[in-house]
This record gives structure tokens, C-alpha cells and sequence, in this order.
């Protein structure tokens, strides 16, 4: 098998989830890591997790690099993009897991020599793919993509589903999680640990390349709190096209989560579940069926949770092997 070499650049929390991932993999080689950290950190922090308990691997370091079982990766602290050896290192697909949202700083990367750039933030000259839901648009031709944040893709696939199902003509969207919206800068500088923060969030817009059918009618709220620890859920009010009772919603959200397409990514629960009990979760969106309900007839709202990290770095791992099958033209 050819493998699929990639560079992690940024190893704050997110980063070591997304080398954890990718470490696991048959089909990726991890050749760098680009971090301010040192070896030594980097060992410390991947080995000792105080969310997702200890990494099982022995990590070991020296020379400016850290040692995972039999693999030795370089750590490199250049700060001047354009200088990276991407190009020397062969590198498939840089993995941005900051949040780096400047379209040119991500094109830096391509300039030092990666072939293909995957991004968690999501930034407007770039298209956001949601796994599952527009993954087909990445192409031969797809340098640089965005996975977007973990609220986006859990919302994007329970509106994705109903709307082929039934038709979505809106939907409004509260996201409640641990995640800070630079929408009000004075709200986030005041978030302490017993606070809860609730700004507008423009979903429209952020969904407009993976739901562009249904995006010019969708808005929503954000709702931080240090005490959500990872997970979060995202409740989705929709106005269907169709008449439908709550039953008839949850059947269509089980159907589509058992087709090959939404495997390991869109789940249903019936289950009396809390958010501790999705800690360390890979699915992009588990929907709680107890709590999907329909006003009406055609007013519904369906509640899916995540968890914000885990759930992140397994879809922008998926979508750097997406990319990086074109780089290498492994299909």
C-alpha cells in the first residue's frame, strides 16, 4: 500500500487527537510536526491526556525529534512558512489543526512543497467539506479544504438527511459546547468558569459550500460554557416541506445511519444518555432520539450530540486521506 504522508501542523489539543488518528492508520505515514513546542512537551502532552486518559504507545525523544513506537518524527519550530521542508519531506497533505483562518498563510504551505493542504477552521476562499454530506467535491483539482468546525458537521447531516427525505425549507440552530464565536469579543474576554455566553452565529453563511440549497434560510445561536467540557450538542429547529411526525423523523435518521455513507459518522440513539457518555466519541452527530419532537406538522427539532474534539480530528484526518488518494492518485 502507498502510504499517504502528511505533516501536522499545530499540536495544541486537536493536533495530538488528529496524530493519534493518523498514527493509527494503515494508510498515512505522519513525517513532521510543525509546533513552538519542544520534543520533549510534545512527548509529555501526547502521552499524558488529561481528557482522553494516556496514550498507549511508547514515545520516546531526541534530536529534536520524538520517537512513537518504531517512527521517528521531526519536530520543526521554523516559523517562516515558505521555508518548511514539505517539499524535501514529499509531503502529501499538510494537516493545519489550528485555527488558522488566513487563505494566505494556508497557501504557504502549498508554496513550501505540500501537495495538498487540509484545514480544521474554516476560511471563505476555501471550501468546508463536511464528510458525508459534499465530499464528493474534492477532486484532482482540490488543493486546499476546510472540515469546518464540529457543530457544522453535526448539523449539516441531520438537515442534510431530511432535506432529500422531506424537504427542509428552514431551520434555526442553538449550538451549545465549550467552543468561543469571535462574534462578540467583549462576551468571550468575560467567559468565566460558571458563565454562559450566547451570541449569534452565522450558520448561513458557514454552511453555504456544504448545504447551498438550504443555506440562505438557516441561522442559529451559540451557547459557551467552560462547563461543557468536550461535547456539545446542537439542537436544530427545521420547517419541513412535508408534513411528518417525530417517529417518522427518527426511522429516516436511523435508515440513513446505517447506508455505508454516514458509517462511523451519523448515529441514532434511543438511549437515556448524557453528554459524559459521548466523551471520546467519533461520530460527527448522535442523535438523541428521545428528544426529537414536530409542533404542528411540519415545525420539528431534533437534538444531536458530539464530541467537539474527537469527532473533529477523526473527520480532518478523513478528509486529508480524501485529498491526499488525489496528490498521490491512489484511488
Amino acid at each position: 500500500m502507498v502510504k499517504i504522508k502528511v505533516a501536522i501542523n499545530g499540536f495544541c489539543r486537536v493536533g495530538r487527537s488528529v496524530f493519534k488518528i493518523a498514527q493509527s492508520r494503515s494508510d498515512i505515514e505522519i513525517a513532521a510536526i510543525r509546533t513552538h513546542l519542544s520534543a520533549e512537551q510534545c512527548a509529555y502532552l501526547l502521552k499524558h491526556d488529561s481528557i482522553y486518559g494516556h496514550y498507549a504507545k511508547a514515545i520516546g525523544t531526541g534530536d529534536a525529534s520524538l520517537y512513537v513506537g518504531d517512527r521517528i518524527i521531526p519536530i520543526i519550530s521554523d516559523k517562516r512558512t515558505t521555508k518548511l521542508p514539505w517539499d524535501d519531506l514529499g509531503i502529501d497533505v499538510l494537516i493545519d489543526a489550528g485555527c488558522q483562518t488566513d487563505a494566505a498563510e494556508l497557501r504557504r504551505h502549498r508554496t513550501a512543497g505540500a501537495r495538498r493542504v487540509a484545514s480544521l477552521s474554516q476560511c471563505a476562499d476555501f471550501a468546508t467539506i463536511v464528510m458525508g454530506v459534499n465530499d464528493g467535491l474534492v477532486n484532482v483539482s482540490t488543493d486546499i479544504v476546510c472540515s469546518g468546525d464540529a457543530a457544522i458537521s453535526s448539523v449539516a447531516l441531520v438537515i442534510a438527511t431530511l432535506d432529500q427525505a422531506v424537504g427542509v425549507e428552514a431551520a434555526t440552530i442553538t449550538a451549545a459546547g465549550n467552543y468561543h464565536f469571535a462574534g462578540s469579543l467583549l462576551k468571550t474576554e468575560r467567559l468565566g468558569d460558571s458563565d454562559l455566553v450566547a451570541m449569534a452565529a452565522d450558520y448561513g453563511q458557514r454552511l453555504q459550500t456544504v448545504l447551498p440549497n438550504v443555506a440562505s434560510a438557516v441561522s442559529g445561536l451559540a451557547v459557551s460554557s467552560r462547563q461543557y467540557g468536550n461535547v456539545g450538542l446542537s439542537t436544530i429547529s427545521l420547517l419541513l416541506r412535508e408534513p411528518v411526525a417525530a417517529k417518522k423523523i427518527n426511522e429516516i435518521l436511523t435508515r440513513a445511519a446505517r447506508e455505508p455513507l454516514y458509517n462511523g459518522i451519523l448515529a441514532v440513539t434511543d438511549k437515556e444518555l448524557v453528554a459524559e457518555d459521548f466523551r471520546g466519541n467519533s461520530y460527527s452527530s448522535t442523535v438523541d432520539a428521545g428528544l426529537t419532537a414536530v409542533v404542528g406538522e411540519r415545525l420539528a427539532q431534533v437534538s444531536t450530540w458530539y464530541d467537539s474534539e474527537w469527532a473533529s480530528a477523526n473527520r480532518l484526518v478523513e478528509l486529508a486521506a480524501e485529498t491526499g488518494r488525489y496528490a498521490r492518485n491512489v484511488q
